[in-house]
């Protein structure tokens, strides 16, 4: 999933839009650095430059620091997948009743047998969470790529509202 995010943030930051055509999510990426200094620092001269850049990049070309911008925290828990999640505009209404199975059935069992204990889990039991697993990645492939095909990662304005054309 990791690697889904970072392709599709690739294939976001290579359209060569501009912070104001984007959703707030893939701006929040890009400003993310002077984000942090305006929150870490406490220089004057530091705030003011990072909100200046904040107010006046808007119509520059997005720069989205991909390397950096999906963090696992070396495991894929349902807290991590939602802010994956969010931080490229994935809904995720679909995504909440599997909670259970990525933390449950997927980590702790992992956990737990990185740890040396005894998984006791028969081949029907694998099957079904494999199954459930690859079907969750796969939804997930789904929801990026129709993300990118319909173009979600552009901020609609709202002079820009979707009509249906008249049958008369």
């Amino acid at each position: 999933m990791k690697c889904a995010a970072r392709d599709y943030l690739n294939f976001v930051s290579n359209q060569g839009r501009t912070y104001q055509e984007l959703e707030t999510c893939f701006v929040a990426l890009g400003v993310k650095k002077h984000l942090n200094e305006l929150a870490q620092s406490k220089r004057s001269t530091v705030h003011v430059a990072a909100l200046n850049f904040i107010r006046t990049a808007m119509g520059n070309r997005a720069e989205i620091q991909v390397r950096s911008a999906i963090d696992t925290e070396s495991n894929l828990k349902a807290h991590v997948f939602e802010q994956i999640a969010a931080s490229i505009g994935i809904n995720l209404n679909a995504y909440e009743s599997r909670f259970n199975l990525i933390d449950e059935s997927l980590v702790a069992r992992r956990n737990r047998i990185a740890h040396g204990e005894y998984l006791d889990i028969d081949s029907n039991g694998w099957r079904t969470l494999a199954d459930d697993v690859i079907a969750l990645m796969r939804n997930f492939k789904t929801d990026i790529e129709n993300a990118a095909s319909l173009s979600r990662f552009l901020k609609v304005l709202p002079n820009q509202a979707t009509t249906v054309p008249s049958l008369s």
